[in-house]
């Protein structure tokens, strides 16, 4: 397993040390040479460090959250504007996934996870009803229980014949390893359809080009796995 993947090229860890990532190892650099490469300013680098998910492997923007523990979150670059709409909406987003490419003709399926202790499934689904027009709105129920069901991957139930171009609002019951039982509520799309969504929702898509670079923190434990693979 390589657990370089989906870092960015150059990175750094948890203790700040500064690397040059060429895919198969690291390579100490300078935490100078790593400014100079990425253009970014120490306060960047400790506002993701201090953030709610700092190993964002994806590019992003921050956003203000309201945690006891952290002042900002990164969002998926992509998905950033349709965030801050649920949010003002009064439908509370929890997570977000964006995946492979963003453009009008990628198939690569997306997800935005919304707080299920503060929101309704019935009034999210009315809600993008009203506001979505242009896009058949699937309803989708399942569950999933970890302990015997495993990962819970898109791929176990998505289907192209069924879900192909459309916006699938899905509530899951889950399980999780301890038996403690909780519900996912989420929408999922190809990423072809953002552009329509955001058309839909009269906002603009972000620009990538504005956005953080993501893939740039190796987490503590994940350094000890690189570390621990190395010497095998």
């Amino acid at each position: 397993m390589n657990l370089l993947k989906g870092r960015n090229d150059y990175v750094y860890d948890s203790e700040l040390n500064f690397y040059r990532n060429t895919g198969k190892k690291l390579i100490p650099i300078s935490k100078k040479m790593y400014q100079k490469k990425t253009g970014e300013s120490d306060y960047l680098i400790a506002k993701l460090r201090n953030s709610a998910w700092s190993i964002q492997g994806r590019d992003y923007f921050f956003m203000k959250i309201k945690s006891k523990k952290y002042d900002y979150a990164p969002i998926d670059w992509a998905l950033y504007n349709l965030v801050v709409y649920f949010n003002k909406n009064n439908f509370f987003t929890s997570n977000t996934f964006l995946t492979g490419l963003v453009t009008k003709r990628s198939k690569d399926v997306s997800r935005i996870f919304f707080s299920e202790s503060r929101i309704e499934y019935a009034k999210l689904l009315q809600f993008l009803k009203e506001k979505i027009k242009s896009i058949e709105i699937v309803e989708f129920k399942r569950s999933h229980d970890f302990r015997t069901d495993g990962l819970n991957m898109i791929e176990k139930w998505w289907c192209k014949e069924k879900h192909s171009n459309k916006l699938v609002v899905s509530q899951e019951d889950i399980t999780k390893r301890n038996g403690l039982k909780t519900v996912y509520i989420l929408i999922s799309f190809e990423n072809r359809l953002l552009y329509k969504i955001y058309d839909c929702l009269n906002l603009k898509m972000p620009e990538r080009k504005n956005a953080y670079r993501g893939g740039r923190y190796i987490s503590k434990s994940r350094m000890e796995k690189i570390k621990n693979e190395k010497r095998k």
